[in-house]
């Protein structure tokens, strides 16, 4: 039952932080005027930290240092990041699908591999 609110729980800071990058992404062009790239690390940058806090202190409710435990939820994000590229060139350039089902491949692949890195290697 613990295991089902965990899974719960980071899916919810999950989209948290999704919701974060798109209202400061938005924010940061609509408003400001950045340009796309600089707006979009930016607004990473920001749901990085909305991600890697809730994960930390709710989602495992971790006692892991912040040094240690960001820089590997670092190298998960990234790590996450470049898999997602990869599987929508793969899935909608090379093979000719959809980006819904690219994106529905990058859903139910990336997220599940997140979780369980953070659960056995982060936190």
């Amino acid at each position: 039952m613990l295991f089902r609110f965990e899974i719960a729980r980071f899916g919810l800071v999950g989209i948290a932080a999704t919701l974060v990058h798109a209202a400061i992404l938005s924010l940061l062009i609509e408003w400001l005027a950045l340009p796309v790239q600089l707006a979009n690390i930016s607004a990473f940058v920001v749901a990085f930290l909305v991600s890697y806090l809730g994960h930390h202190r709710w989602t495992f409710a971790s006692d892991a240092g912040h040094k240690e435990a960001a820089s590997k939820f670092l190298l998960t994000a990234i790590i996450g990041f470049i898999a997602n590229v990869m599987i929508m060139e793969l899935v909608v350039v090379q093979l000719g699908y959809h980006y819904l089902i690219g994106f529905l491949c990058v859903v139910f692949s990336v997220p599940p591999a997140t979780y369980v890195i953070s659960r056995l290697w982060i936190f």
